[in-house]
């Protein structure tokens, strides 16, 4: 049974044990390139793919390496990529185990803690109970054993096939299996199997739903457990100073670019002072961010939508907030106290103001008509004026313009406008860190 886990890859928060020993004194050299090696083939997978995600049964190493890849996924995903997660493992189980029997798949769902009673087996066993009663009196464990077995077959043949027990036929005993509905909730929601006495009449091509539903909801526990294991982790390891941890860092950092490159990851604050805090801002950030950045720094005074949007663009990016006030309250009046309103928007954990809302409230620098966007690219980035004329000319959509504000400056790495600046900002700091 081990080994049929393992050649599947099926982990829950039961193998949280072993697991961990996978990735104790594993190569940190190669950990990073086995991560993203199992994102990329997570992403390949679809439905029904058999091609997607295969792995070389025996090779060296291939159980370990397996194991570890998923424990880091699990904890870098437990963050901002729960249900990517557990969607795509869920689907690379399928792929796995889209060659097994139905008897096999009983045997791994068993593994999963759920109980499958094939109906020949029943049969079997209830033959074989009635048996042993006639040779001396049963066990109280085996007489109820023998009346729940009892009534599973008489309500199968009554409800499921309609046929009294004694007509069922074989072939009908060996289609169907009982499972608390519980675990084949799915498919009672959508009435393709039968339900009684809180048993779930399924067969056999309807276990791959069963074993899909209930590993799902196995992964969405380990993710809430590998979310709590992390911040407990964090808060022993608050300098950062350890060699591993720092390195497991930065590999889930790049782990979660990968899966979803939007808002950076929250593993930590944006590492930035109030004085870098205007570079980073100037290499990564959007010309939206930039043109409030700058209004803010000549005229030390934003109206109300502008505040909100600067305020949320800094708390989506995860600057700090003691950063974020030192940088504001240096670029206003001294006397206008910042901290107040800064801090509410962080409490307040909205998201970044979208990229739609920014063109609606008319902030969007690169919407309006092209002699207005030349002369302020000209006032604010005049080395890159002429080539920002050129786009604008080529084409009258700002997401589009702002895609290609960003080949400009990071190479061609955004094939559509960004959904809002913090994931303009994500993905430039990516590009600029490879």
């Amino acid at each position: 049974m081990l080994r049929v886990q393992q050649t599947l890859g099926a982990y829950t928060a039961h193998d949280s044990a072993t697991l961990s020993a996978a990735l104790d004194g594993f190569p940190l050299d190669v950990l990073g390139e086995a991560c993203n090696a199992r994102v990329a083939a997570l992403h390949a997978i679809t439905d029904g793919g058999v091609q997607a995600y295969a792995s070389i049964e025996g090779a060296p190493g291939r159980v370990r390496t397996d194991q570890a890849t998923f424990l880091v996924l699990a904890y870098a995903c437990s963050l901002n990529h729960g249900r990517w997660f557990v969607k795509n493992e869920a689907r690379r189980l399928m792929a796995a185990a889209s060659g097994l029997t139905a008897l096999e798949r009983v045997a791994l769902l068993a593994l999963l803690q759920v109980e499958v009673q094939p109906m020949d087996a029943a049969v079997r066993e209830l033959e074989g109970i009635a048996a042993a009663a006639k040779r001396a009196p049963l066990s109280r464990a085996q007489s109820e054993r023998g009346r729940r077995l009892q009534g599973m077959v008489r309500c199968f043949a009554q409800h499921v096939v309609a046929t009294p027990p004694g007509d069922v036929t074989p072939a009908q005993w060996q289609a169907f299996h009982a499972v608390d509905f519980e675990h084949a909730s799915r498919l009672v929601a959508s009435r393709q199997v039968t339900l009684h006495a809180g048993l779930a009449y399924v067969q056999d091509w309807q276990l791959q739903f069963v074993l899909r539903q209930t590993y799902e909801a196995r992964l969405t526990a380990l993710v809430r457990q590998c979310r709590v294991r992390l911040d407990e982790i964090s808060r022993t390891n608050t300098g950062y100073h350890a060699p591993q941890f720092a390195t497991l860092l930065s590999i889930m950092h790049d782990v979660q670019f990968r899966v979803c490159p939007v808002v950076a990851a929250e593993l930590g604050p944006l590492d930035c002072s109030a004085r870098s805090l205007p570079l980073a801002i100037a290499r990564f950030a959007p010309l939206c961010i930039v043109k409030l950045a700058v209004k803010l720094r000549v005229q030390r005074h934003l109206v109300d939508r502008e505040r909100v949007t600067l305020r949320l663009w800094l708390r989506a990016v995860r600057v700090r907030l003691d950063v974020a006030v030192e940088f504001w309250q240096a670029l206003v009046p001294e006397k206008e106290k910042v901290r107040g309103a800064i801090a509410q928007a962080y409490a307040k954990q909205y998201a970044c103001v979208g990229c739609a809302k920014i063109r609606a409230q008319d902030l969007c620098p690169l919407q309006g008509s092209p002699k207005s966007i030349s002369a302020w690219c000209a006032e604010t980035m005049p080395s890159a004026a002429r080539d920002i004329e050129d786009l604008v000319a080529s084409t009258q959509c700002p997401s589009e313009r702002c895609a290609g504000v960003f080949a400009l400056r990071h190479g061609d790495g955004m094939r559509s406008g960004p959904r809002n600046p913090a994931n303009y900002f994500a993905r430039a700091a990516e590009a600029g860190l490879q």
